[in-house]
């Protein structure tokens, strides 16, 4: 995920750090559109940065589904495509229960009582309907959860989805309800992981991502 990674003490991996960062934000924002054909050079200069760590950062986001590189023609921000996102919801699933089975038996002290806080910023936000402080404190949850667990593969596997799964969440979430109903699965996840409740946890997980799926499924009998 983009909020883990240590910056490098290389200048040219920091600025493509920076870049990956920037420009993934902007994707999974919708800032830069589903579909939208961008060039390597305009983002460079957008970024104002050198074309050579903008092209290693698209590079990482082509790994991960998020851009589209076709030589000649340019860089396609990849489409939403639903019948991806459900299997990727199944996956990530059961990556976040292992995940959070060994946070819950590895997370420190410090770490379970900022899970509490995000739980308790969760909630405070949907009851304001703050959408970006859901979706911000939604990513500081995952961020967190991963740090408990301290299993670097997990992370690199959960990583590879993330921008799909964050993009997809705010382009599909059409009302409140959609928001506040995977929002409130977070919410669960952190307030169980706090307490170190595992089963709790597990709980949390399948509200969280059957709250994602119905978002899926709804989107494709509107198509």
């Amino acid at each position: 995920m983009p909020q883990n990674a240590q910056p490098s003490t290389s200048g040219t991996d920091s600025q493509t750090q920076r870049a990956y960062q920037e420009l993934e934000r902007r994707i999974v924002a919708l800032e830069l559109a589903p579909g939208e054909i961008v060039s390597e050079k305009l983002l460079a200069t957008a970024l104002k940065m050198g074309r050579t760590p903008v092209r290693e950062a698209l590079r990482e986001l082509a790994r991960e589904g998020l851009v589209l590189i076709l030589p000649q023609r340019g860089i396609i921000i990849s489409d939403l495509d639903v019948s991806k996102q459900l299997r990727l919801i199944d996956f990530r699933r059961s990556l976040f229960k292992y995940i959070a089975e060994a946070a819950v038996r590895r997370g420190e002290q410090e770490q379970q009582s900022r899970c509490v806080a995000i739980s308790d910023g969760l909630r405070a936000a949907i009851t304001a309907f703050d959408r970006e402080r859901i979706y911000n404190l939604a990513d500081r949850l995952t961020e967190t959860l991963l740090a408990m667990a301290r299993n670097e593969y997990a992370s690199a596997a959960l990583q590879l989805g993330d921008g799909l799964a964050r993009r997809f969440w705010r382009a599909h979430s059409r009302g409140k309800g959609d928001v506040v109903d995977v929002a409130q699965g977070y919410a669960d996840l952190a307030g169980a992981l706090g307490a170190q409740d595992a089963d709790a946890a597990l709980r949390a997980i399948d509200r969280l991502h059957e709250a994602k799926a119905g978002l899926a499924r709804n989107a494709l009998e509107n198509d």
